[in-house]
């Protein structure tokens, strides 16, 4: 229509009169040539005629075009806070972002779009989370909302996981506590407790947001806030707080009690039913004191905090049995702090098993001397005196009135015969106390002869020469001994035994003195007063030679050895031997003689000289045969191969010392000769080569020398050659 208009007027035509033309068009809305949306291009054809009917045809096209955008003014797509679900987020976020787009499809508004349903795009992804705190955190989405022309709308919003709700206790079983209270361990049975709950709720709690499930967990413990109800015994209220990743907090109070409802624990004590003997006075006093032992000993023996031991003892409450004696039956009850409480009864019973003390009785055994017809008589009293006696002269500290039942088993007819018309007679006499307990006690009547035999003749000492080492095997004082030193004694009453008692021999090495005592002893053992002899054997005989010491020739060197000497010496222990030896006369001469002498001394000084002369061949030469080795190979080919000596032997017993260069002793044989004792290149010790400590190459210095012997040392060297 406005082009219509236009056209009406906007021409020219110089002969059109009002410059106004009719314009018509093929214009019609159903030609419109649809592309996006509502939009479209329609070609139109305008023919502009004038007056004259000249037309004049004009061609426009209209474009329809949308270049706007959806609107999203209606859409309620905004940031969004959900609560965390842990394992559940990324389920949440994908359905967040899914319930986006279809919103935002739908939400827009735009004039050319012809169904209002746009294209909406995502860059959503689970994985661009950024973590806050937990498993919780933020996603930025950008949402692109396109057209049905392809005009796009930008849209961002932004996903919050967020944890705000506090860890979840159901499953943790940590609770009010109570635990037997004890003496000193109540701040480590606390302690341990504490840390057992902080541990237990670090794990036990749940929460769908924690990343670990392990929760901080802080406590207001401190053991000096226990509230003491009894003893060391009470009650502590501690709070925790868990809290998550996040620092959400969840409060827990749980209460430990220690509390005591345990009696007091007798089971190691040893208070027990007690037996004393009864002490008569001193009753009360043993009763208290093992009152009092008892309360002690449950004091120290019961097994609970801060006991309290009492008892219903009363001294007055003995029950009496016999004497002095009886029972009482005592109860001790156990008091802890709290008021827990265990009894336990004994009973004490002062017993009377001790039979009456005889100590200070004087029925003791009695001597009376013999009186013939009459020994009944004085028998029947003196048992009658011990009867009287008993009842009386006894102790005992539980009898009441210290009177006693006394028995007895006398009878003259027991009476055993010992000597003449004396004897024995044994009585048992039985004291018996209140309670039954009864004291034996024997007594011995003897009846006999107590004057002893006389002696007559006292005796003489005797003396004797030493005829051995030991004086108790000589003849003569055997002989003496045996006719009991000459004592003789007598005795009206009896016949008369002699006894003699050997003392102990004395010595001084040369005088044997020994004195022994006689003693006379009737038929009832009576004995006269000892008498005293003396015996002296003395040593003056020298000691005798019994080897055979005759005057001996020698030839050479062979020089007889020192005999060992046999001595017969029959009374001293050691002999002293004093040997020498002389030369008299010239070696080499008729008169050449060697003179040996023993003098023999016993301990006593008695002494004996012996001799021995030994001659010797003047026409003797030893070495005339000698051969020595000048150089040795000891190499194990049977040549030379040792240090070889010969024609000596017959010098004496000779001995080799061999010495190096420098006067070192490196090889000795005490024992050599052509068959002993043989060098062979090697060392008693030193410097050596090889393993067998062979000797180096080189010349060696020899000593042969001759014991038992006047020959000179043989001396020179010896070449060693190891090869």
């Amino acid at each position: 229509i406005a082009n219509i208009t236009a056209l009406q007027s906007c021409g020219t035509d110089s002969c059109d009169i009002d410059n106004t033309f009719t314009v018509t068009s093929d214009y019609a809305f159903a030609n419109l040539s649809s592309s996006c949306g509502a939009g479209g291009t329609i070609e139109i054809t305008y023919t502009v005629t004038d007056d004259c009917y000249n037309s004049q045809q004009l061609t426009a096209t209209l474009t329809l075009e949308d270049t706007t955008p959806p609107d999203l003014g209606n859409c309620n797509i905004s940031d969004e806070t959900i609560e965390c679900a842990g394992e559940d987020n990324q389920a949440i976020a994908d359905a967040w972002n899914i319930a986006n787009i279809t919103a935002l499809e739908t939400c827009g508004t735009d004039n050319c779009d012809n169904d209002a349903v746009f294209t909406v795009a995502s860059d959503y992804a689970f994985a661009n989370l950024s973590e806050t705190c937990g498993l919780g955190g933020t996603i930025t989405v950008n949402y692109t909302i396109t057209d049905d022309c392809n005009n796009p709308t930008l849209l961002t919003t932004t996903l919050t996981l967020e944890d705000t709700s506090p860890p979840e206790l159901g499953n943790c079983t940590v609770t009010n506590t109570t635990i037997q209270c004890t003496a000193n361990g109540n701040e480590t049975i606390a302690d341990q407790w504490n840390a057992q709950n902080i541990s237990a709720l670090q794990t036990c709690a749940t929460d769908n947001c924690d990343a670990d499930n392990i929760f901080v967990v802080t406590s207001d413990y401190d053991f000096s806030n226990l509230n003491i109800s009894c003893g060391t015994c009470g009650s502590i209220e501690v709070n925790y707080t868990i809290s998550d990743d996040c620092g959400n907090e969840t409060k827990f109070t749980a209460t430990l009690t220690l509390s005591d409802d345990t009696n007091p624990d007798l089971i190691n004590c040893e208070v027990l039913d007690t037996t004393i003997e009864c002490s008569g006075e001193n009753n009360e006093t043993i009763a208290n004191q093992w009152n009092a032992d008892n309360i002690t000993a449950l004091e120290n023996c019961a097994e609970d905090i801060a006991i309290t031991i009492t008892s219903d003892y009363a001294f007055t409450n003995l029950n009496s049995t016999c004497g002095a004696g009886g029972t009482i039956t005592v109860t001790y009850t156990a008091t802890d702090d709290c008021d827990n409480v265990t009894m336990l009864s004994a009973i004490l019973t002062l017993e009377d098993t001790t039979p009456p003390d005889l100590v200070n009785c004087t029925v003791v055994d009695t001597s009376l001397e013999c009186a013939g017809t009459d020994n009944e008589t004085i028998a029947n009293q003196w048992n009658t005196d011990n009867i009287t006696a008993l009842q009386s002269c006894g102790t005992d500290a539980c009898d009441v009135d210290n009177t006693y039942i006394v028995t007895s088993d006398y009878e003259f007819t027991n009476l055993v015969t010992s000597c003449g018309l004396g004897g024995t007679i044994t009585v048992n006499y039985t004291v018996t106390d209140d309670c039954n307990n009864s004291q034996t006690i024997a007594a011995v009547l003897t009846i006999g002869d107590t004057s002893p035999p006389i002696i007559i003749s006292e005796g003489y000492d005797g003396i004797a020469e030493c005829t051995g080492t030991n004086p108790s095997l000589n003849e003569e004082y055997i002989e003496w001994i045996n006719n009991y030193a000459g004592v003789t004694v007598s005795d009206n009453c009896s016949s008369v035994t002699l006894n003699i008692i050997e003392g102990e021999w004395i010595t001084d090495g040369c005088t044997n003195t020994i004195t022994v005592t006689v003693i006379a002893t009737d038929d009832c053992e009576l004995q006269t007063t000892s008498q005293e002899n003396t015996f002296v054997i003395n040593d003056t005989t020298p000691p005798e030679l019994i080897t055979d010491l005759e005057t001996t020739i020698y030839f050479c060197n062979e020089l007889p050895p020192v005999p060992i000497l046999e001595i017969e010496e029959i009374c001293s222990e050691d002999t002293n031997i004093m040997f020498t030896e002389t030369i008299e006369g010239t070696e080499g001469f008729d008169d050449y003689k060697i003179i040996r002498t023993w003098v023999l001394t016993d301990d006593c000084g008695n002494e004996t000289t012996e001799v021995q002369t030994l001659l010797v061949d003047p026409f003797c030469n030893c070495l005339d045969d000698m051969f020595i080795s000048k150089a040795i190979t000891p190499n194990g080919d049977v040549y030379n191969d040792y240090f070889k000596t010969e024609g000596i032997d017959d010098c004496g017993i000779p001995s080799l010392k061999m010495f190096n260069r420098w006067g070192n002793l490196v090889f000795q044989s005490n024992d050599y000769s052509s068959k002993k004792g043989r060098w062979r290149g090697t060392s008693d010790g030193g410097v050596t080569i090889g393993g067998e400590n062979k000797l180096p190459t080189g010349t060696y210095y020899y000593i042969i020398e001759f014991r038992n012997s006047n020959v000179k040392p043989i001396t020179g060297h010896v070449y060693l050659s190891t090869k």
